[in-house]
């Protein structure tokens, strides 16, 4: 009985420090990113910016905050107006949005009201976000960086290997159901400061393509969720790892989509699709014989290039 009470103590005092150790690098992780975002080149970054630092907030054409201004200053039964206010900030408000959206001034608003200061200190920010989702379209951005990949641009190939997702974009441009998510990429671009509009246009063709998401990443970076709630293990998991890639998708059927680890398996000549059956894997090797092919460093006929070329027309 000695032995095994020694035996079960041993193993739960082996376990406190384990814990310790985690729970470390999760404040290591943490403390990373606070640390980078208060270096000034991080700071430089226009989208690196809290959601309620209306005075600070990144400005474009027709940004949504430039809308809501023209509206206001119209006027209208439903247009806020100006109220009688020493407060800089209740005034910096009401010349950004054409009208205040309140009664009392920002610096009088209680903290546990129906329109409480962070709410209205926001406003600007949601805004721009409303207007920056309409305008997005994540499916070009997506077929912008598979074709410059796939076309070996030197430029946009350097950005992801210095953010290590050069591996799992090769795994996106074999099969777009296996792209990795957006926040992949941005998240460590921001962590090696290179999310500069110009790096954006290169990897995503426009930057009000992906817009919506750049001012989510930003704001968040800027004002990182509380350690282990939701957002933060969301956040944390496209933390720049220097010996860790970007994951990649689970896997799916490059023929009927069936999204399944353990059903599907890979091809055994490129290892970079899925199938989940024999039958699927036969009826769409004609379209992937080339890619196959290229994978394995050998040549493609033109005439099996012509095949898959027409088989995806006809589909």
């Amino acid at each position: 009985m000695g032995k095994k009470s020694r035996r079960r103590d041993n193993k739960n005092t082996a376990a406190a420090p384990s814990t310790q150790r985690g729970q470390q690098r999760h404040h290591q992780q943490f403390d990373t990113v606070v640390s980078l975002l208060l270096t000034g080149d991080a700071l430089a970054n226009p989208y690196v910016v809290k959601r309620d630092d209306f005075r600070r907030l990144p400005r474009w054409p027709n940004d949504g905050i430039e809308q809501e201004r023209k509206k206001n200053l119209k006027g209208g039964p439903d247009s806020p107006g100006r109220i009688e206010t020493d407060d800089p900030d209740t005034i910096a408000m009401t010349e950004l949005l054409g009208g205040y959206p309140s009664k009392s001034p920002l610096c009088e608003i209680e903290p546990k009201g129906a329109w409480p200061p962070g709410f209205i200190r926001s406003l600007p920010f949601t805004f721009q976000h409303q207007v920056a989702k309409q305008q997005s379209d994540l499916s070009s951005a997506k077929t912008h960086l598979i074709e410059a990949y796939k076309r070996k641009d030197s430029d946009v190939r350097g950005i992801l290997e210095e953010i290590n997702c050069m591996h799992c974009v090769y795994k996106g441009s074999c099969d777009e159901s296996r792209f990795p998510d957006f926040q992949a990429i941005l998240v460590p671009l921001f962590q090696k400061n290179l999310a500069s509009d110009e790096n954006i246009e290169l990897l995503f063709g426009k930057v009000s393509f992906v817009r919506h998401l750049l001012l989510d990443v930003g704001s968040q970076l800027a004002d990182p969720p509380p350690l282990n709630s939701p957002a933060w293990a969301v956040l944390s998991q496209y933390l720049y790892n220097p010996e860790m890639d970007a994951a990649p998708a689970p896997k799916s059927c490059a023929e009927c989509g069936l999204v399944s680890e353990d059903s599907c398996s890979k091809c055994a000549g490129c290892k970079s699709v899925s199938y989940c059956s024999q039958d699927c894997q036969r009826k769409h090797w004609s379209i992937h014989k080339p890619d196959c092919l290229r994978a394995q460093g050998k040549k493609v006929s033109e005439k099996v290039a012509a095949k898959a070329q027409k088989e995806m027309e006809e589909r």
